[in-house]
Protein backbone atom coordinates (compact mmCIF):
# COMPACT_ATOMS: atom_id res chain seq x y z
CA UNK A 1 0.00 0.00 0.00
CA UNK A 2 1.26 3.47 -0.84
CA UNK A 3 1.62 6.49 1.39
CA UNK A 4 -0.23 9.43 -0.24
CA UNK A 5 3.07 11.33 -0.13
CA UNK A 6 4.67 8.57 -2.20
CA UNK A 7 2.12 8.33 -5.03
CA UNK A 8 4.22 8.52 -8.20
CA UNK A 9 4.12 11.85 -10.02
CA UNK A 10 3.51 9.99 -13.29
CA UNK A 11 0.23 8.60 -11.94
CA UNK A 12 -2.01 10.48 -14.37
CA UNK A 13 -5.26 8.78 -13.50
CA UNK A 14 -7.91 11.17 -12.27
CA UNK A 15 -8.23 9.30 -9.00
CA UNK A 16 -4.47 9.17 -8.40
CA UNK A 17 -3.99 12.86 -9.19
CA UNK A 18 -6.80 14.11 -6.99
CA UNK A 19 -5.93 11.78 -4.15
CA UNK A 20 -2.41 13.19 -4.16
CA UNK A 21 -3.52 16.82 -4.39
CA UNK A 22 -6.18 16.43 -1.71
CA UNK A 23 -3.70 14.71 0.60
CA UNK A 24 -1.19 17.52 0.16
CA UNK A 25 -3.79 20.22 0.77
CA UNK A 26 -5.23 18.30 3.69
CA UNK A 27 -1.80 18.15 5.30
CA UNK A 28 -1.41 21.87 4.68
CA UNK A 29 -4.82 23.22 5.59
CA UNK A 30 -5.76 20.97 8.46
CA UNK A 31 -2.65 20.19 10.52
CA UNK A 32 -2.97 17.51 13.18
CA UNK A 33 -6.41 16.46 11.91
CA UNK A 34 -6.40 12.69 11.80
CA UNK A 35 -9.27 10.54 10.70
CA UNK A 36 -8.77 6.81 10.65
CA UNK A 37 -8.47 6.98 6.88
CA UNK A 38 -6.02 9.87 6.71
CA UNK A 39 -3.62 8.60 9.33
CA UNK A 40 -3.08 5.30 7.57
CA UNK A 41 -0.83 4.45 4.66
CA UNK A 42 -3.47 5.00 1.98
CA UNK A 43 -6.65 7.03 2.15
CA UNK A 44 -8.66 3.92 1.27
CA UNK A 45 -6.52 1.14 2.72
CA UNK A 46 -8.62 0.45 5.82
CA UNK A 47 -12.14 -0.70 5.10
CA UNK A 48 -15.11 -0.31 7.45
CA UNK A 49 -15.90 -3.32 9.57
CA UNK A 50 -18.72 -5.67 8.69
CA UNK A 51 -21.94 -4.57 10.39
CA UNK A 52 -22.91 -6.43 13.57
CA UNK A 53 -19.63 -8.34 13.68
CA UNK A 54 -18.08 -7.89 17.11
CA UNK A 55 -14.33 -7.49 17.37
CA UNK A 56 -11.71 -8.21 19.99
CA UNK A 57 -9.90 -4.91 20.39
CA UNK A 58 -6.65 -4.42 22.28
CA UNK A 59 -5.86 -0.81 23.19
CA UNK A 60 -2.20 -0.10 23.95
CA UNK A 61 -1.98 2.82 26.35
CA UNK A 62 -4.55 4.56 28.55
CA UNK A 63 -4.18 8.18 27.46
CA UNK A 64 -7.29 10.01 26.32
CA UNK A 65 -7.20 8.53 22.81
CA UNK A 66 -6.99 5.00 24.16
CA UNK A 67 -9.59 5.38 26.89
CA UNK A 68 -12.03 7.36 24.74
CA UNK A 69 -11.88 4.89 21.86
CA UNK A 70 -12.01 1.97 24.28
CA UNK A 71 -15.15 3.34 25.92
CA UNK A 72 -16.89 4.13 22.63
CA UNK A 73 -16.18 0.73 21.09
CA UNK A 74 -17.11 -1.09 24.31
CA UNK A 75 -20.49 0.66 24.34
CA UNK A 76 -20.85 -0.32 20.67
CA UNK A 77 -20.62 -3.96 21.76
CA UNK A 78 -17.01 -4.85 21.02
CA UNK A 79 -14.72 -6.69 23.44
CA UNK A 80 -12.16 -4.15 24.62
CA UNK A 81 -8.97 -4.75 26.60
CA UNK A 82 -6.85 -1.74 27.55
CA UNK A 83 -3.20 -2.43 28.41
CA UNK A 84 -1.44 0.24 30.50
CA UNK A 85 2.20 -0.26 31.51
CA UNK A 86 1.95 1.94 34.61
CA UNK A 87 -0.17 1.67 37.75
CA UNK A 88 -2.30 4.74 37.00
CA UNK A 89 -4.45 5.62 34.00
CA UNK A 90 -4.41 8.68 31.81
CA UNK A 91 -0.99 9.02 30.18
CA UNK A 92 -0.34 12.76 30.28
CA UNK A 93 -3.80 13.07 31.81
CA UNK A 94 -2.90 11.03 34.88
CA UNK A 95 -2.87 12.43 38.42
CA UNK A 96 -0.61 11.92 41.40
CA UNK A 97 -1.30 12.33 45.12
CA UNK A 98 1.17 14.09 47.41
CA UNK A 99 0.54 14.81 51.11
CA UNK A 100 -3.23 14.73 50.74
CA UNK A 101 -3.30 16.81 47.55
CA UNK A 102 -4.15 15.68 44.01
CA UNK A 103 -2.23 17.04 41.03
CA UNK A 104 -3.12 16.63 37.36
CA UNK A 105 0.12 16.10 35.46
CA UNK A 106 -1.11 17.38 32.10
CA UNK A 107 -4.49 18.84 31.20
CA UNK A 108 -5.83 21.57 33.43
CA UNK A 109 -8.85 22.49 31.35
CA UNK A 110 -10.50 21.41 28.11
CA UNK A 111 -12.23 22.90 25.11
CA UNK A 112 -15.24 21.63 23.11
CA UNK A 113 -17.25 20.67 26.19
CA UNK A 114 -19.94 23.32 25.71
CA UNK A 115 -23.47 22.13 24.90
CA UNK A 116 -23.58 19.76 21.92
CA UNK A 117 -19.83 20.03 21.27
CA UNK A 118 -17.88 16.79 20.88
CA UNK A 119 -16.89 16.55 24.55
CA UNK A 120 -20.45 17.17 25.71
CA UNK A 121 -21.84 14.63 23.25
CA UNK A 122 -19.20 12.13 24.34
CA UNK A 123 -20.00 12.16 28.07
CA UNK A 124 -23.73 12.08 27.33
CA UNK A 125 -23.33 9.21 24.87
CA UNK A 126 -21.52 7.24 27.58
CA UNK A 127 -24.09 8.30 30.23
CA UNK A 128 -21.42 9.75 32.53
CA UNK A 129 -22.35 13.43 32.36
CA UNK A 130 -23.75 13.37 35.90
CA UNK A 131 -20.79 11.46 37.32
CA UNK A 132 -18.17 13.74 35.72
CA UNK A 133 -19.71 17.12 34.82
CA UNK A 134 -17.61 19.90 33.34
CA UNK A 135 -17.69 23.46 34.66
CA UNK A 136 -17.26 26.55 32.50
CA UNK A 137 -14.29 28.69 33.42
CA UNK A 138 -14.62 32.35 34.43
CA UNK A 139 -15.93 34.12 31.29
CA UNK A 140 -14.54 37.46 32.47
CA UNK A 141 -10.99 36.21 32.96
CA UNK A 142 -10.47 32.50 32.34
CA UNK A 143 -6.83 33.39 31.73
CA UNK A 144 -4.83 36.07 33.56
CA UNK A 145 -1.61 37.15 31.87
CA UNK A 146 1.08 38.75 34.00
CA UNK A 147 3.97 40.32 32.11
CA UNK A 148 7.28 41.45 33.55
CA UNK A 149 8.45 44.44 31.47
CA UNK A 150 11.82 46.05 30.80
CA UNK A 151 10.85 48.94 33.09
CA UNK A 152 10.47 46.55 36.00
CA UNK A 153 6.74 47.15 36.12
CA UNK A 154 4.30 44.31 35.61
CA UNK A 155 1.15 44.22 33.49
CA UNK A 156 -1.82 42.20 34.71
CA UNK A 157 -4.46 41.48 32.11
CA UNK A 158 -7.58 39.30 32.47
CA UNK A 159 -8.46 37.56 29.19
CA UNK A 160 -12.24 37.39 28.64
CA UNK A 161 -13.71 34.26 27.06
CA UNK A 162 -14.59 34.51 23.38
CA UNK A 163 -12.54 35.95 20.53
CA UNK A 164 -14.87 38.95 19.89
CA UNK A 165 -14.81 39.86 23.59
CA UNK A 166 -11.03 39.42 23.71
CA UNK A 167 -10.69 41.70 20.67
CA UNK A 168 -12.88 44.42 22.13
CA UNK A 169 -11.18 44.25 25.52
CA UNK A 170 -7.70 44.58 24.02
CA UNK A 171 -8.88 47.50 21.91
CA UNK A 172 -10.12 49.28 25.03
CA UNK A 173 -6.83 48.69 26.86
CA UNK A 174 -4.73 49.75 23.87
CA UNK A 175 -6.83 52.34 22.00
CA UNK A 176 -3.91 53.51 19.83
CA UNK A 177 -3.71 49.99 18.38
CA UNK A 178 -7.43 49.35 18.06
CA UNK A 179 -7.35 49.27 14.24
CA UNK A 180 -4.49 46.74 14.09
CA UNK A 181 -6.06 44.65 16.87
CA UNK A 182 -9.43 44.56 15.11
CA UNK A 183 -7.83 43.54 11.81
CA UNK A 184 -5.79 40.81 13.52
CA UNK A 185 -8.81 39.33 15.33
CA UNK A 186 -11.20 39.63 12.39
CA UNK A 187 -8.78 37.70 10.21
CA UNK A 188 -8.26 35.12 12.97
CA UNK A 189 -12.03 34.64 13.34
CA UNK A 190 -12.46 34.30 9.56
CA UNK A 191 -9.62 31.79 9.29
CA UNK A 192 -10.58 29.65 12.30
CA UNK A 193 -14.27 29.58 11.34
CA UNK A 194 -13.28 28.25 7.93
CA UNK A 195 -10.85 25.78 9.48
CA UNK A 196 -13.53 24.50 11.84
CA UNK A 197 -15.95 24.06 8.92
CA UNK A 198 -13.43 22.14 6.82
CA UNK A 199 -12.39 19.99 9.79
CA UNK A 200 -16.01 19.18 10.65
CA UNK A 201 -16.65 18.14 7.06
CA UNK A 202 -13.62 15.87 7.03
CA UNK A 203 -14.53 14.35 10.37
CA UNK A 204 -17.54 12.59 8.93
CA UNK A 205 -16.41 11.74 5.40
CA UNK A 206 -13.51 9.37 5.04
CA UNK A 207 -13.15 8.34 1.37
CA UNK A 208 -10.90 9.99 -1.20
CA UNK A 209 -13.75 11.72 -3.05
CA UNK A 210 -14.79 13.42 0.16
CA UNK A 211 -11.30 14.79 0.67
CA UNK A 212 -11.29 16.28 -2.83
CA UNK A 213 -14.80 17.70 -2.46
CA UNK A 214 -14.13 19.25 0.92
CA UNK A 215 -10.86 20.89 -0.09
CA UNK A 216 -12.03 22.10 -3.52
CA UNK A 217 -15.78 22.33 -3.11
CA UNK A 218 -16.56 23.71 0.35
CA UNK A 219 -18.43 26.97 0.58
CA UNK A 220 -15.35 28.76 1.85
CA UNK A 221 -14.16 31.72 -0.17
CA UNK A 222 -10.97 31.21 -2.11
CA UNK A 223 -9.52 34.29 -0.43
CA UNK A 224 -10.09 32.64 2.95
CA UNK A 225 -8.48 29.40 1.78
CA UNK A 226 -5.45 31.40 0.67
CA UNK A 227 -5.31 33.06 4.08
CA UNK A 228 -5.42 29.60 5.63
CA UNK A 229 -2.47 28.43 3.57
CA UNK A 230 -0.52 31.63 4.23
CA UNK A 231 -1.16 31.32 7.98
CA UNK A 232 0.26 27.81 8.02
CA UNK A 233 3.35 28.84 6.09
CA UNK A 234 3.99 31.98 8.15
CA UNK A 235 5.60 31.91 11.57
CA UNK A 236 3.81 33.67 14.40
CA UNK A 237 6.55 36.28 14.78
CA UNK A 238 6.16 37.37 11.15
CA UNK A 239 2.35 37.19 11.44
CA UNK A 240 2.39 39.57 14.40
CA UNK A 241 4.80 41.84 12.51
CA UNK A 242 2.44 42.00 9.52
CA UNK A 243 -0.27 43.48 11.74
CA UNK A 244 2.18 45.96 13.30
CA UNK A 245 1.31 44.88 16.83
CA UNK A 246 3.30 46.32 19.73
CA UNK A 247 5.50 44.16 21.93
CA UNK A 248 3.07 44.32 24.87
CA UNK A 249 0.02 43.35 22.80
CA UNK A 250 1.78 40.44 21.12
CA UNK A 251 3.08 39.15 24.47
CA UNK A 252 -0.50 39.19 25.78
CA UNK A 253 -1.74 37.45 22.64
CA UNK A 254 0.86 34.71 22.85
CA UNK A 255 1.06 34.81 26.64
CA UNK A 256 -2.03 32.75 27.28
CA UNK A 257 -0.87 30.29 24.63
CA UNK A 258 2.69 29.94 25.88
CA UNK A 259 2.15 26.30 26.70
CA UNK A 260 2.52 25.63 22.95
CA UNK A 261 6.17 25.39 24.04
CA UNK A 262 7.41 26.88 20.79
CA UNK A 263 9.09 30.20 20.01
CA UNK A 264 7.19 32.80 17.99
CA UNK A 265 9.73 32.42 15.19
CA UNK A 266 9.01 28.68 14.88
CA UNK A 267 5.30 28.30 15.61
CA UNK A 268 2.92 28.20 12.68
CA UNK A 269 0.51 31.15 12.86
CA UNK A 270 -2.30 28.78 11.88
CA UNK A 271 -1.52 26.41 14.74
CA UNK A 272 -1.55 29.36 17.14
CA UNK A 273 -4.87 30.67 15.83
CA UNK A 274 -6.45 27.22 15.78
CA UNK A 275 -5.45 26.50 19.38
CA UNK A 276 -6.50 29.95 20.58
CA UNK A 277 -9.90 29.66 18.92
CA UNK A 278 -10.45 26.31 20.65
CA UNK A 279 -9.74 27.89 24.05
CA UNK A 280 -12.18 30.71 23.34
CA UNK A 281 -15.06 28.52 22.22
CA UNK A 282 -15.64 27.73 25.86
CA UNK A 283 -13.04 26.37 28.24
CA UNK A 284 -14.18 23.98 30.98
CA UNK A 285 -12.65 21.90 33.76
CA UNK A 286 -13.93 18.64 35.30
CA UNK A 287 -15.86 19.40 38.47
CA UNK A 288 -14.41 16.39 40.29
CA UNK A 289 -11.02 16.26 38.58
CA UNK A 290 -9.43 14.43 35.66
CA UNK A 291 -8.81 11.35 37.80
CA UNK A 292 -12.58 10.93 38.22
CA UNK A 293 -13.10 11.52 34.50
CA UNK A 294 -10.64 8.76 33.53
CA UNK A 295 -12.05 6.46 36.20
CA UNK A 296 -15.50 6.90 34.68
CA UNK A 297 -14.13 5.87 31.29
CA UNK A 298 -12.65 2.77 32.93
CA UNK A 299 -16.03 2.04 34.51
CA UNK A 300 -17.78 2.32 31.12
CA UNK A 301 -15.37 -0.16 29.54
CA UNK A 302 -15.70 -2.64 32.39
CA UNK A 303 -19.48 -2.28 32.63
CA UNK A 304 -19.69 -3.25 28.97
CA UNK A 305 -17.62 -6.40 29.40
CA UNK A 306 -14.16 -4.98 28.76
CA UNK A 307 -10.99 -4.87 30.84
CA UNK A 308 -8.62 -2.08 31.83
CA UNK A 309 -5.36 -3.63 33.02
CA UNK A 310 -2.45 -1.77 34.59
CA UNK A 311 1.12 -3.03 34.89
CA UNK A 312 0.88 -4.38 31.34
CA UNK A 313 3.72 -3.19 29.12
CA UNK A 314 3.18 -4.29 25.52
CA UNK A 315 6.48 -5.62 24.18
CA UNK A 316 5.55 -7.44 20.97
CA UNK A 317 2.78 -7.57 18.39
CA UNK A 318 2.31 -10.81 16.50
CA UNK A 319 1.37 -10.43 12.81
CA UNK A 320 -0.08 -13.17 10.64
CA UNK A 321 -1.17 -12.69 7.01
CA UNK A 322 -0.70 -8.93 7.30
CA UNK A 323 -2.95 -8.71 10.36
CA UNK A 324 -2.03 -8.27 13.99
CA UNK A 325 -3.47 -11.17 15.96
CA UNK A 326 -1.87 -10.97 19.41
CA UNK A 327 -0.19 -8.56 21.81
CA UNK A 328 2.46 -9.85 24.20
CA UNK A 329 3.35 -8.12 27.47
CA UNK A 330 6.54 -7.98 29.51
CA UNK A 331 5.01 -10.17 32.22
CA UNK A 332 4.41 -12.99 29.72
CA UNK A 333 0.68 -12.44 29.31
CA UNK A 334 -0.80 -12.47 25.80
CA UNK A 335 -3.99 -10.99 24.38
CA UNK A 336 -5.57 -12.16 21.14
CA UNK A 337 -7.12 -9.47 18.99
CA UNK A 338 -8.94 -8.62 15.78
CA UNK A 339 -7.74 -5.02 15.94
CA UNK A 340 -5.22 -2.88 17.81
CA UNK A 341 -5.74 0.76 18.76
CA UNK A 342 -2.33 2.21 19.52
CA UNK A 343 -2.34 5.08 21.99
CA UNK A 344 1.46 5.23 22.04
CA UNK A 345 3.64 7.13 19.58
CA UNK A 346 4.17 5.68 16.09
CA UNK A 347 7.88 5.03 16.68
CA UNK A 348 7.11 3.18 19.90
CA UNK A 349 4.43 1.12 18.16
CA UNK A 350 6.79 0.30 15.31
CA UNK A 351 9.44 -1.00 17.71
CA UNK A 352 7.16 -3.77 18.97
CA UNK A 353 6.15 -4.96 15.49
CA UNK A 354 8.04 -7.75 13.71
CA UNK A 355 11.09 -6.33 11.93
CA UNK A 356 9.57 -6.75 8.45
CA UNK A 357 6.70 -4.45 9.43
CA UNK A 358 8.67 -1.73 11.18
CA UNK A 359 8.59 1.77 9.73
CA UNK A 360 10.77 4.87 9.96
CA UNK A 361 9.27 8.27 10.78
CA UNK A 362 10.47 11.83 10.31
CA UNK A 363 8.37 13.70 12.87
CA UNK A 364 10.09 15.53 15.74
CA UNK A 365 8.85 15.08 19.33
CA UNK A 366 7.61 18.31 20.89
CA UNK A 367 9.53 20.40 23.39
CA UNK A 368 9.21 19.59 27.06
CA UNK A 369 7.69 21.14 30.17
CA UNK A 370 8.39 20.34 33.82
CA UNK A 371 5.55 20.16 36.33
CA UNK A 372 6.12 21.78 39.75
CA UNK A 373 3.78 20.74 42.56
CA UNK A 374 3.43 23.03 45.58
CA UNK A 375 1.40 22.28 48.70
CA UNK A 376 0.52 25.06 51.16
CA UNK A 377 -1.36 25.34 54.40
CA UNK A 378 -4.85 26.65 53.88
CA UNK A 379 -4.21 29.95 55.60
CA UNK A 380 -3.03 31.65 52.42
CA UNK A 381 -6.46 32.62 51.13
CA UNK A 382 -5.48 34.37 47.90
CA UNK A 383 -5.14 31.06 46.06
CA UNK A 384 -8.94 31.02 45.98
CA UNK A 385 -8.68 33.87 43.43
CA UNK A 386 -7.75 31.21 40.88
CA UNK A 387 -11.15 29.52 40.84
CA UNK A 388 -12.07 29.04 37.19
CA UNK A 389 -8.85 30.70 36.05
CA UNK A 390 -5.32 30.01 34.87
CA UNK A 391 -2.42 32.40 35.39
CA UNK A 392 0.38 32.95 32.89
CA UNK A 393 3.51 34.80 34.00
CA UNK A 394 6.02 35.83 31.34
CA UNK A 395 9.31 37.68 31.46
CA UNK A 396 9.14 39.85 28.34
CA UNK A 397 12.53 41.50 28.85
CA UNK A 398 14.12 38.93 26.52
CA UNK A 399 12.53 36.39 24.13
CA UNK A 400 11.53 33.05 25.61
CA UNK A 401 13.48 30.30 23.87
CA UNK A 402 11.58 27.04 24.35
CA UNK A 403 14.08 25.07 22.29
CA UNK A 404 17.23 26.14 24.15
CA UNK A 405 16.07 26.57 27.73
CA UNK A 406 18.68 27.79 30.22
CA UNK A 407 18.19 25.23 32.98
CA UNK A 408 20.38 27.18 35.39
CA UNK A 409 18.26 30.34 35.29
CA UNK A 410 14.86 31.24 36.70
CA UNK A 411 11.93 30.27 34.46
CA UNK A 412 10.92 32.86 31.87
CA UNK A 413 7.41 31.47 31.63
CA UNK A 414 5.10 29.94 34.23
CA UNK A 415 1.66 28.45 33.63
CA UNK A 416 -0.10 28.28 37.00
CA UNK A 417 -3.28 26.50 38.06
CA UNK A 418 -4.86 25.45 41.34
CA UNK A 419 -6.92 22.30 41.72
CA UNK A 420 -7.90 23.22 45.26
CA UNK A 421 -9.27 26.57 44.05
CA UNK A 422 -11.40 24.65 41.55
CA UNK A 423 -12.64 22.32 44.26
CA UNK A 424 -11.12 18.95 43.34
CA UNK A 425 -7.54 19.05 44.59
CA UNK A 426 -7.89 17.47 48.04
CA UNK A 427 -8.10 13.82 49.01
CA UNK A 428 -9.98 14.96 52.14
CA UNK A 429 -12.26 17.85 51.12
CA UNK A 430 -12.21 19.18 54.69
CA UNK A 431 -8.42 19.38 54.94
CA UNK A 432 -6.97 22.86 55.45
CA UNK A 433 -4.68 22.64 52.42
CA UNK A 434 -4.19 24.41 49.12
CA UNK A 435 -2.06 23.77 46.06
CA UNK A 436 -0.53 25.23 42.93
CA UNK A 437 0.50 23.30 39.84
CA UNK A 438 3.10 25.21 37.84
CA UNK A 439 4.44 24.31 34.40
CA UNK A 440 7.85 25.69 33.35
CA UNK A 441 9.94 25.14 30.18
CA UNK A 442 12.51 22.35 30.18
CA UNK A 443 14.86 20.66 27.73
CA UNK A 444 15.13 16.88 27.64
CA UNK A 445 18.61 16.69 26.13
CA UNK A 446 20.08 19.31 28.46
CA UNK A 447 18.54 17.67 31.49
CA UNK A 448 19.91 14.33 30.30
CA UNK A 449 23.36 15.90 30.19
CA UNK A 450 22.92 17.12 33.77
CA UNK A 451 21.94 13.65 34.91
CA UNK A 452 24.83 12.09 32.99
CA UNK A 453 27.31 14.39 34.75
CA UNK A 454 26.66 12.34 37.88
CA UNK A 455 26.80 13.14 41.57
CA UNK A 456 23.96 15.21 42.90
CA UNK A 457 23.70 17.39 39.76
CA UNK A 458 20.19 16.20 38.88
CA UNK A 459 18.88 16.74 42.41
CA UNK A 460 20.46 20.20 42.56
CA UNK A 461 18.82 21.07 39.23
CA UNK A 462 15.42 19.99 40.54
CA UNK A 463 15.83 21.80 43.86
CA UNK A 464 16.98 25.01 42.20
CA UNK A 465 14.12 24.93 39.68
CA UNK A 466 11.60 24.63 42.52
CA UNK A 467 13.28 27.41 44.49
CA UNK A 468 13.43 29.75 41.49
CA UNK A 469 9.80 29.06 40.62
CA UNK A 470 8.48 29.60 44.14
CA UNK A 471 10.53 32.79 44.50
CA UNK A 472 8.98 34.20 41.32
CA UNK A 473 5.46 33.32 42.46
CA UNK A 474 6.11 34.90 45.85
CA UNK A 475 7.55 38.06 44.30
CA UNK A 476 5.33 38.56 41.25
CA UNK A 477 1.96 36.96 41.95
CA UNK A 478 1.21 35.91 45.53
CA UNK A 479 3.36 37.89 48.00
CA UNK A 480 4.12 35.96 51.18
CA UNK A 481 2.97 32.59 49.86
CA UNK A 482 6.41 31.04 50.44
CA UNK A 483 5.82 31.37 54.19
CA UNK A 484 2.94 28.91 53.90
CA UNK A 485 4.78 26.18 51.96
CA UNK A 486 4.29 22.62 53.19
CA UNK A 487 6.14 20.79 50.41
CA UNK A 488 7.32 21.06 46.83
CA UNK A 489 8.13 18.47 44.19
CA UNK A 490 8.98 18.57 40.52
CA UNK A 491 8.25 16.15 37.69
CA UNK A 492 10.94 16.84 35.10
CA UNK A 493 11.08 15.83 31.45
CA UNK A 494 13.21 12.78 32.29
CA UNK A 495 10.62 11.65 34.82
CA UNK A 496 7.78 12.36 32.40
CA UNK A 497 9.58 10.15 29.90
CA UNK A 498 9.86 7.41 32.51
CA UNK A 499 6.27 7.71 33.75
CA UNK A 500 4.50 8.11 30.40
CA UNK A 501 6.98 6.42 28.04
CA UNK A 502 6.61 9.47 25.79
CA UNK A 503 9.42 10.23 23.37
CA UNK A 504 11.89 12.56 25.11
CA UNK A 505 9.28 13.31 27.75
CA UNK A 506 7.42 15.49 25.26
CA UNK A 507 3.99 16.94 25.99
CA UNK A 508 2.31 17.27 22.58
CA UNK A 509 3.54 14.36 20.50
CA UNK A 510 4.90 16.42 17.61
CA UNK A 511 6.57 19.81 17.41
CA UNK A 512 4.13 22.59 16.53
CA UNK A 513 6.48 24.28 14.08
CA UNK A 514 5.90 25.27 10.47
CA UNK A 515 8.44 22.70 9.32
CA UNK A 516 6.56 19.94 11.15
CA UNK A 517 3.12 20.97 9.99
CA UNK A 518 3.79 21.26 6.29
CA UNK A 519 4.61 17.56 6.29
CA UNK A 520 1.92 15.18 5.19
CA UNK A 521 0.05 13.40 7.99
CA UNK A 522 2.02 10.65 9.69
CA UNK A 523 1.44 7.37 7.92
CA UNK A 524 0.68 4.25 9.86
CA UNK A 525 1.92 0.68 9.47
CA UNK A 526 1.65 -1.91 6.68
CA UNK A 527 -0.62 -3.96 8.92
CA UNK A 528 -4.32 -3.93 8.11
CA UNK A 529 -5.77 -3.75 11.60
CA UNK A 530 -3.57 -1.37 13.60
CA UNK A 531 -5.05 2.08 14.13
CA UNK A 532 -3.13 5.06 15.53
CA UNK A 533 -5.09 6.95 18.17
CA UNK A 534 -2.43 9.10 19.81
CA UNK A 535 -1.41 12.75 20.14
CA UNK A 536 1.54 12.38 17.77
CA UNK A 537 -0.72 11.27 14.94
CA UNK A 538 -3.97 13.02 15.78
CA UNK A 539 -3.07 16.12 17.78
CA UNK A 540 -2.89 16.88 21.51
CA UNK A 541 -5.61 17.60 24.02
CA UNK A 542 -8.55 15.90 25.71
CA UNK A 543 -11.08 17.15 23.17
CA UNK A 544 -8.84 16.17 20.26
CA UNK A 545 -8.41 12.66 21.63
CA UNK A 546 -12.18 12.31 21.98
CA UNK A 547 -12.73 13.69 18.47
CA UNK A 548 -10.25 11.23 16.98
CA UNK A 549 -11.93 8.35 18.84
CA UNK A 550 -15.34 9.44 17.56
CA UNK A 551 -14.03 9.63 13.98
CA UNK A 552 -12.52 6.16 14.30
CA UNK A 553 -15.89 4.84 15.51
CA UNK A 554 -17.61 6.47 12.54
CA UNK A 555 -15.07 5.23 10.01
CA UNK A 556 -15.13 1.62 11.20
CA UNK A 557 -18.73 1.13 12.35
CA UNK A 558 -20.72 4.03 10.80
CA UNK A 559 -21.90 4.99 14.30
CA UNK A 560 -22.03 8.70 15.13
CA UNK A 561 -22.13 10.09 18.66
Amino acid sequence: MENPSQIPTNDVTRRGFFTRVSAVLLGTLVPHHATASESLKNLESKKPWEPHKKKKIVVIGSGIGGMASGALFAVAGHQVTVLEMHTSLGGHGRHVVRDGLKFSMGPQYVWDFYKDAIGDRFINHLNIADQTPFVKMDPDGFETVLIQQDSGEAIRYAVPLGLPRFRDSLGEHFPKERTQINRFFNDMIEITDALAFITDQLSFKGDWKAYVNVIFGTKVRISTKLKLARALLTDLEKWFDDYKLSKTVRVILYGHGGIFAECEKDLSALVYMSGTSYYHRGSHYPKYGFDVFFDQLRHVIEKNGGKVLTGKKATAISVRENKADRVKCADGSQYNCDAIFSNIAPRLTSKILPEDFQESFTYSPSNTISVCMFGFDGNYERISEMKGKNFWWLDSTTPIDYENVDLNASPKMMYITSHTANGFGKVDPEANLSSLTVFVPNNFMRESAIQYSGGDAEERFKTETLEHTLALIDKEIFPGIANHLNFSEIMTSLELHKETDSERGNIYGRRLTIKEHIKLPIHSFPVENIYSINATTGGPGIARGIQNAAVLLKDLTAQVI
